[in-house]
């Protein structure tokens, strides 16, 4: 898939019965100062749904030498490990949809 845009070019009307464009210059300067509108037509992307981390796993909170030191439980590593593997897929499709319209040219 292409990056496509739409222009539309906005042309002020020449009077009838009169010389125009005479020379190059006069061909050169009407063009100069005409204007126009861009359409960036969009690219088609995926929702992120985000993988929530389940917030009631608990920390295991020890002391050594009077320094608390706080361990996650397993369950609440695998819970912030799925949510990271998930942002991680999640940016690298955004990437290769970004890469397929166009925007970009590496994916990965």
């Amino acid at each position: 898939m292409a990056f496509t845009v739409t222009f539309v070019l906005n042309v002020d009307p020449l009077p009838d019965l009169d010389y125009w464009f005479i020379n190059a210059a006069a061909w050169s300067n009407y063009w100069a100062d005409q204007g126009g509108t861009a359409t960036i037509n969009a690219i088609p992307t995926t929702i992120y749904v985000p993988v929530p981390t389940d917030t009631t796993l608990t920390v295991e909170d020890f002391q050594v030498n009077g320094v608390d030191i706080y361990i996650p439980s397993m369950d609440l590593f695998v819970s912030l490990y799925n949510q990271l593997q998930a942002v991680d897929q999640n940016l690298q499709d955004l990437r290769t949809q970004l890469r397929d319209g166009g925007l970009i040219t590496n994916a990965q």
